[in-house]
């Protein structure tokens, strides 16, 4: 399975008191790298002009669940890449680049 990565970003925030004292603060966030089965998925659900909570509701799967199968922390139902060529119309080269992707991935 393809190992997990995360980019760490780091912000320096620069507050002023009352005073006009500068006060620097280290904020860290992380961002998943998406694969590539993740970046169809998401190009799929992005032409449409669909949000996340939009695609998760027609799928009928919370958005936690559709974000996690997009950035690769849950495997591919098997019942997915059907529902997408259902609900979206993505033909049939989409959906056998999505099968290969998903087969790549380790799902």
């Amino acid at each position: 399975m393809m190992a997990k990565l995360q980019e760490r970003w780091y912000f320096l925030l620069v507050l002023l008191d009352a005073a006009g004292i500068a006060w620097v603060r280290t904020r860290r966030t992380f961002r998943s790298l998406l694969d590539k089965f993740g970046k169809l998925v998401r190009d799929i659900r992005i032409t449409r002009s669909l949000l996340l909570l939009d695609m998760a509701k027609e799928l009928d799967i919370s958005p936690a669940e559709l974000s996690a199968i997009e950035c690769g922390r849950k495997p591919v139902p098997d019942w997915f890449i059907p529902a997408l060529e259902k609900h979206y119309d993505i033909g049939e080269v989409c959906a056998h680049t999505l099968r290969f992707l998903a087969k790549e991935r380790g799902d």
